[in-house]
């Protein structure tokens, strides 16, 4: 949907219009009689067009019908597929139109394969035969990419017939789906093409008429067995702005062509978001330019029903489903599309006729009844996995949810629900919440946040809630959270390397009111000997929390057995004292003994930064400390190289500090060592 165009202007309750009585009477059983009898006539079409000489529009005609077959339910292994695709290779493939259809021909021939496998029992599902999201390495990706090259070439944002230069808004609006096909399977599209296609559509855009008051109703996604999705309407004022056919021509806007710059607006503006190369000042343009198109598409919607044009109506549907959009004003644009392509299907021979050929305007009448714009991410919702572990690849946020029996990404399923705020999604959301593992709470919490707004919806309030459970928080604002969520990052972050910055946790243990950060920075301060966040660690000893005191005493008891022969065997306050008699002695043992223990910890603390991070900005402050230390450093150093867990780093600190050079072998230095006593 629209990035943040709703946010811009007035949210109201558009009272949503009863249908009219053709719509009532449109059933699912005539929907689905009339795509079967289309697709019937476009196989009786296609040995006519796989006779082709290689024309420059052949290739778009059969690669636009056999998209349409696809759409329609055409079984991938028919025995009109693989000559079809065969055929493909051999046509002409330089304009615009052939090499968007072509795309488009290839992925739906690949997502018919996807269902068709997803459709069949799991037991029946053989590992070897698995068809995965995106076009894989082979034929069909080469062939993809070599399309999507031809639509690269050349420069500026808009496309003619031949190449992107100059040209008209219909070629544009091919490329632009073509360019979003790629995008789906990961295909590369320079990010400047992207951005030179906003920025033309930006300047081809009509000056806004008079500001007026317009609805839109969205449809959220839907996910099967979970929600249909759910209706959401939105009220804008914006000037009505459109776009004409030619570039370069200050033509009157039209319906079609309105259609199409905005959709390609949103495929180029969605993409460049995705990609984080979409400033505020970019987003607001491109926000107040679909606003001010969408306000021209609402008041004219019924035009498109009146004189029906299936190039018209098929651009119409772009625009539907890729923003998401249920009605313009009270204009149901599919319901009515439907009606209104089912009167003027033929009776006898099933196909449709308009201003284009049969072949063409009856793929067209059936790419809008089966809605093939819909990204399958949209139409299905989270990607189901039947097994996790060692099989989740490179998704490691599955869990487990048994409503859906089966693995879902928690990431996937956030993203869901931000852009649906479905209630019907949160009990979902609470099962990953309880089956991610402790030690990953701080991406639960920047997953509440991603659906924490100011709306006081359920889902917002769902996100607060379970954020002031996950921190430990009973009231908890929206900042605080987001400074919980960083420091268990970063927490996480010292656990992953094995290297911690004491400061930084002395800060945690003071500043956060989140009994789940001051245990999580116990547990690295713990496990890493952090001994330099002493005094922090004291402070927690009369915490009302008794785990977190608990915890606290356990550390220190632990730190002062194990430096007993540096405090003379004095082993810290008795455990009898009151809480706040207990503080004042810890503090006064470690100013006892602050200066016995925290010069050697520190020269073996660095000894270990460079094991772990040696080379990196930590890593080089670390051996400049070491080196500074002098020969007091060659211990701990030789101690590390002893044990094996040493790399070039410390090498580099111990021909620093003696001015040797004796190589990498341990044997050569600790001879050394040992030849001058030590001294």
């Amino acid at each position: 949907m629209i990035r943040r165009v709703t946010l811009i202007f007035l949210v109201f309750y558009v009272g949503l219009q009863p249908l009219t009585a053709r719509e009532r009477r449109q059933r699912p059983k005539e929907l689905n009689i009339a795509i079967d009898r289309g697709k019937e006539a476009l196989l009786r079409f296609l040995p006519e067009l796989m006779k082709g000489n290689g024309g420059p529009d052949e290739l778009g005609r059969l690669t636009l019908c056999m998209t349409a077959l696809f759409k329609s339910g055409l079984p991938t292994d028919h025995e009109v597929v693989a000559p079809a695709l065969e055929q493909m290779k051999s046509f002409a493939h330089g304009r615009t139109y052939s090499a968007a259809c072509y795309l488009f021909a290839l992925d739906a021939y690949w997502q018919a394969k996807r269902r068709e496998w997803l459709e069949k029992n799991p037991e029946e599902r053989a590992e070897s035969e698995q068809v995965p999201n995106i076009v894989p390495k082979g034929p069909i990706r080469e062939q993809m990419v070599a399309m999507v090259d031809k639509l690269l070439e050349g420069n500026g944002g808009t496309w003619h017939y031949t190449s992107r230069s100059g040209g008209d808004l219909s070629n544009t609006q091919f490329a632009a789906l073509g360019l979003k096909v790629a995008l789906l399977n990961e295909i590369p599209v320079p990010t400047k093409t992207l951005q030179e296609m906003v920025t033309a559509l930006l300047k081809l855009q009509h000056p806004p008429q008079k500001r007026q008051k317009f609805g839109i109703v969205y449809k959220t996604p839907s996910w099967k067995n979970v929600t249909e999705g759910q209706l959401r309407p939105r009220r804008y004022v914006a000037g009505p702005a459109g776009w004409n056919y030619a570039v370069g021509q200050r033509a009157a806007a039209t319906n079609a062509m309105t259609a199409a710059g905005l959709s390609s607006l949103i495929i180029a503006s969605h993409a460049l978001e995705a990609r984080g190369a979409y400033p505020d000042e970019f987003a607001t343009e491109v926000d107040r330019a679909i606003a001010q198109g969408l306000s021209w598409i609402t008041g004219k919607a019924t035009g498109f029903f009146q004189r029906v044009r299936f190039y018209d109506l098929y651009s119409l549907e772009k625009l539907g489903d890729l923003a998401g959009i249920a009605r313009f004003g009270n204009v149901d644009w599919y319901n009515r599309g439907v009606s209104a392509i089912l009167r003027r299907q033929h009776r006898r021979d099933g196909t449709w006729k308009g201003e284009h050929d049969a072949k063409v305007d009856t793929s067209l009448a059936l790419l809008f009844l089966t809605r093939a714009t819909q990204p399958p991410l949209e139409v299905h919702g989270p990607q189901i996995r039947r097994t996790g572990g060692d099989n989740a690849g490179e998704e490691s946020d599955l869990v487990h949810i048994p409503q859906v029996d089966g693995y879902v990404s928690t990431m996937v399923l956030f993203e869901f629900l931000r852009n649906t705020r479905d209630r019907n999604v949160l009990p979902l959301a609470e099962e990953a919440i309880k089956a991610t593992p402790p030690d990953r709470v701080d991406e639960l919490l920047a997953h509440l946040l991603s659906v924490w707004t100011k709306r006081k919806d359920p889902t917002s309030r769902f996100a607060r809630e379970h954020a002031a459970k996950l921190s430990g928080i009973r009231k908890i604002k929206r900042k605080e959270c987001e400074a919980v969520t960083a420091d268990l990052h970063a927490i996480r972050n010292m656990q992953r390397i094995g290297v911690a910055d004491g400061n930084e946790l002395s800060r945690m243990l003071r500043d956060t009111r989140s009994p789940v950060v001051r245990l999580s920075a116990l547990t690295v301060i713990s496990r890493l000997g952090q001994v330099d966040t002493f005094e922090a660690v004291v402070s927690l000893i009369d915490d009302e929390k008794g785990r977190t005191s608990d915890r606290a005493e356990t550390i220190l008891a632990g730190w002062t057995s194990w430096y007993r022969e540096a405090t003379d065997d004095d082993r810290g306050p008795d455990g009898d004292l009151n809480p706040q008699a207990k503080r004042d002695a810890w503090y006064a043992w470690w100013e006892r003994h602050e200066n016995a223990i925290l010069p050697g910890w520190r020269l073996r603390m660095n000894v270990t930064v460079l094991a772990r991070v040696g080379g990196t900005e930590r890593g080089e402050t670390a051996l400049k400390e070491l080196v500074a230390e002098g020969r007091a450093a060659i211990p701990p150093l030789l101690d590390a190289l002893r044990r094996g867990e040493y790399s070039i780093h410390h090498i580099r600190a111990l021909e620093a500090v003696s001015g040797k050079s004796l190589g990498i072998r341990e044997s050569a230095w600790q001879s050394w060592w040992a030849s001058t006593n030590g001294d």
